[in-house]
């Protein structure tokens, strides 16, 4: 608690270069925001996609027949993709 002291009674003394120091962060920190490039949708790689299909009340051996290899047979025409790992459960296929 001492410390908290010492750094509030020093604030208080020197009342003028405390709201130096502060205008000086403000403005710089507004000239480094206004100088930094920033792009709202940045073009960043993903390297992978989850494709989720619910259909309520279908068992796991129905969702990998119905829903997994028909979109593992569409994703796999896709160019590029390299890997499908697929999942088959109650009510969902991933």
């Amino acid at each position: 608690m001492g410390s908290l002291v010492g750094i509030v009674g020093f604030s208080i003394k020197n009342w003028r270069m405390v709201i130096g120091i502060m205008v000086f962060a403000v403005l710089g920190g507004i000239l480094a925001l206004d100088r930094l490039p920033m792009d709202a949708e940045p073009d960043i790689p993903v390297p992978f996609v989850t494709v989720q299909v619910v259909l309520p009340g279908i068992s796991p051996e129905d969702s990998e027949r119905l829903l997994v290899k028909p979109m593992e047979t569409e994703i796999k025409s896709i160019e590029g993709v390299k890997q499908i790992n697929s999942t088959a459960a109650t009510n969902v296929a991933r």
